[in-house]
């Protein structure tokens, strides 16, 4: 020890002991005051269940509709309040289509103060799909649903994003950037936002008096592109980074981008010369593939076969049979098994199984697995394409 070294003592305040004196029987005060029994449910456990429930069970109370082909719809709860979200978020649905249980996940078109004032909406195009068709034949006004939390890494972080937000939509992609929209012209996000929309025509154009009404303020405005018509007040063609930097700064912005699966792998390569990083850029969830096909690396003529997939669920197991042109989950709700999912896209991890024979076919855009998963086997049965004879082992739904 050196030799200049020395203990020094602190001196104890007369104030410290009579604190430290007081202090057992202030807490034996308190246990003697306490109940003889816990709550049914610790406090942090409802504020939990509030804020990421499991199920919510809401009745419609509007419908609008917006187009020929998609309708907006208004979401109240049957009890207790909804769980709030953040700008961009989506639902998870939950269905009984002839005997299948099936989920589809929706984004929330409404702002989080609207979610306060105790309602919820979501915008639904009728693409003659199996989720959708049955949505506009038997939706309507008081009939009950029930969907998931909010959920999604589709929002705006303050901490992480910058005050300028720059929002390209394409198609029913308006839904979550409307939320993000409204938000800001409500306030709720402290931000400027420019939002180019993109679309065929005039006609598929959404919301579009709202955007306006929300310009008056100087914090929002609204750029319009239509494809395959001139309109009034729009460009023509597509949503290019030429156009971008026209009307805006790329420099200390965050993108937010959402629409169909084609818009994406078309951006990709037009914002490149952009320089944008990670950090700036927010895609929204690729969305169930429509054409596995059309995937870089996809076995040739592997979508023409019918495999056989064994299931073990729980204590049972199934053999169940799948095109090689569907995902593994579509196969599972089709046999009625009712397995867990959520986003549909491989990013949630929801669906995560173990595949102990037999190979897949996974989207590169869809491939989210850590490297661990990988090594283990376990695939996102939403995202997960067979090309033989497989088995796989499935957690039973929540």
């Amino acid at each position: 020890m050196p030799e200049n070294f020395s203990f020094k003592k602190k001196p104890i305040g007369l104030l410290d002991m009579l604190a430290f004196k007081k202090l057992v029987p202030t807490r034996q005060a308190r246990i003697d005051a306490a109940p003889d029994t816990l709550p049914a449910l610790p406090h942090v456990n409802v504020l939990a269940k509030s804020l990421h429930p499991l199920r919510q069970y809401l009745k419609i109370t509007d419908i609008c509709d917006e187009s020929p082909d998609v309708r907006r719809f208004r979401l109240e709860p049957k009890e207790n309040a909804l769980a709030y979200f953040r700008a961009g978020q989506y639902l998870s649905f939950f269905f009984d289509i002839d005997g299948a249980a099936v989920t589809r996940p929706y984004s929330i078109c409404s702002s989080p103060m609207d979610s306060k004032k105790g309602f919820y909406e979501i915008c639904v195009k009728n693409t003659g799909g199996l989720a959708s068709k049955w949505i506009f034949e038997n939706w309507k006004t008081d009939s009950e649903v029930v969907c998931s939390g909010p959920e999604g890494h589709f929002y705006y972080e303050e901490a992480r994003d910058a005050k300028r937000i720059i929002g390209i939509a394409g198609g029913m992609g308006i839904t979550p950037l409307r939320s993000l929209a409204r938000a800001v012209a409500q306030g709720a996000i402290d931000a400027t936002m420019i939002l180019f929309y993109g679309c065929n025509t005039g006609a598929d154009m959404l919301f579009t008096e709202e955007f306006r009404g929300y310009e008056k303020d100087g914090k929002f405005k609204a750029v319009y592109v239509t494809a395959d018509e001139e309109v009034a007040d729009a460009e023509s063609g597509f949503i290019t980074a030429e156009l971008v930097k026209n009307y805006t700064d790329v420099e200390d912005a965050s993108l937010f981008i959402c629409g169909p699966q084609a818009m994406y792998r078309y951006l990709e390569g037009e914002l490149a010369p952009l320089g944008l990083t990670p950090k700036t850029l927010r895609q929204e969830l690729f969305g169930e593939i429509k054409d596995v096909t059309a995937c870089a690396g996809y076995p040739a003529g592997k979508e023409k076969g019918t495999y056989a997939v064994t299931v073990r669920m729980g204590f049972e197991t199934h053999k169940i049979s799948a095109s090689g042109g569907e995902t593994l989950l579509v196969a599972l709700e089709r046999a009625g098994l009712s397995p867990p999912s959520r986003c549909r896209s491989g990013e949630c991890g929801y669906c995560r199984s173990l595949m102990t024979s037999g190979s897949v076919f996974i989207p590169p855009e869809e491939e989210t697995r850590r490297q661990a998963d990988r090594a283990t086997g376990h695939i996102h049965p939403c995202c997960s394409f067979p090309i033989e004879d497989i088995e796989i082992i499935v957690p039973r739904s929540k």
